[in-house]
């Protein structure tokens, strides 16, 4: 090993630490996240200096992953053609797919080992736990009704809906093995409780729906699947049926009203999409154009700065290439965790699945993609999945040699 690979090496252990301090302020501290995330970066370009002919590994690793994220980032690009502040919308992407998504790239880059992944990855619960704790002590002891934890109530509806399915998950693992059920059944309770305490609505149907999913994908009996469903809903029904106030917050999903403005937020960025519909509105720029020009009259918050939901922000500032080429994406990244469970059973392409399918469904009425800690986290969760899943194909492929 020469000088520059030993340097290298070196760096790449204090790029883990920095790794270790994002993990454990992922979900209490935007400021303590950052800090560790920049120094993460700094000490990622100083490792790229001394090493990086193993930079271009990566990108063979799942080619067709690889080019429709490029297609996705080409889209936003050509967008840039339609904004009316195309240097605007610019810094915006290179915060959007560039800083936040730090935690991704380097993970994917830097950090190998299967210990070391699980480590961040236990971190990052250890963070999402002690956020809980906040949760319930702000709903019982102050009395708030939506609790916030560290971060706005949304945000922490966000987090909950990845995690809270990555808890099941780990849950269903231990029963498999039978170990430490106890523990797991606490964890699936305790994550519950949480989101009783946050209530975000959108979070609760976006768990809902993953849980489903998870449940009768991890099952090998159908009827063990059923049985698992059936005890959550009875569980959860009666914690419901006890609350009163949240058997109200439940019941008003249906209601129309209560929705706020999202309804005439997604009707003016159908307009966008209508009046401009091969590019687009350009990116980032559904609020001056929402504010300015498309608002409804019957809109009764005229200073909302995006669709609250993903799908129908990308409609309206991309337009046909924008959502096509992000639905693509999107939608082959779910196959690619289902269909690498379904062949070989591995736990990690499971959670890259939850964690997507969780973000992605809160994103339907939940513009998260615009949100910093959210958006962090979500990407550094599924550069830890993905590159367990790439490492477990790697000893798979060793040991059939």
């Amino acid at each position: 090993m020469d000088r520059h690979e030993q340097y290298a090496t070196k760096v790449e252990t204090w790029i883990f630490y920095f790794m270790c301090g994002f993990a454990l302020f992922s979900s209490v501290s935007m400021a303590g996240g950052n800090l560790f995330l920049s120094l993460g970066l700094v000490a990622s370009f100083v490792r790229l200096y001394y090493k990086r002919d193993d930079v271009t590994d990566i990108l063979y690793k799942n080619k067709t992953l690889a080019y429709l994220f490029a297609a996705m980032i080409g889209a936003i690009c050509v967008s840039f053609i339609a904004s009316e502040h195309p240097v605007h919308s610019m810094r915006v992407f290179g915060d959007h797919y560039g800083y936040r998504m730090c935690g991704f790239y380097i993970i994917m880059l830097f950090v190998r080992e299967r210990e070391k992944l699980l480590k961040l990855l236990g971190l990052a619960a250890i963070s999402c736990v002690l956020n809980g704790i906040h949760c319930i002590w702000e709903f019982i002891v102050l009395g708030n009704t939506r609790a916030d934890g560290f971060y706005f109530y949304m945000t922490t509806g966000t987090i909950l809906s990845m995690w809270t399915p990555l808890t099941l998950l780990i849950a269903l693992e231990t029963f498999e093995k039978k170990k430490h059920c106890v523990f797991a059944v606490f964890g699936v309770v305790f994550m519950v409780v949480v989101q009783f305490c946050n209530q975000t609505r959108g979070a609760w149907v976006a768990t809902a729906i993953t849980s489903l999913m998870l449940v009768f994908m991890y099952m090998r009996s159908l009827k063990k699947a059923i049985a698992i469903f059936v005890s959550l809903v009875i569980g959860i029904g009666i914690i419901f049926a006890c609350v009163p106030q949240l058997n109200q917050r439940l019941s008003s999903i249906t209601e129309v009203k209560s929705g706020g403005d999202r309804i005439y937020l997604w009707k003016s960025a159908y307009h966008m999409f209508l009046d401009n519909p091969f590019l687009g509105v350009g990116y980032n720029q559904f609020a001056d154009k929402y504010q300015n020009q498309y608002i409804l009259p019957e809109a009764r918050q005229p200073k909302l700065n995006h669709a609250h939901s993903n799908f129908m922000q990308m409609l309206a500032e991309g337009g046909i290439l924008g959502i096509t080429t992000w639905s693509l994406f999107w939608g082959y990244a779910l196959w690619y965790g289902y269909s690498g469970w379904k062949k070989d059973r591995k736990i990690s392409a499971l959670a890259w699945f939850v964690v997507i399918a969780g973000f992605q469904l809160h994103g339907l009425t939940e513009y998260n993609q615009g949100n910093s800690a959210a958006t962090k986290e979500f990407w550094f969760l599924l550069g830890i999945f993905l590159q367990l899943m790439w490492i477990s194909k790697h000893n798979s492929k060793i040991k059939l040699r």
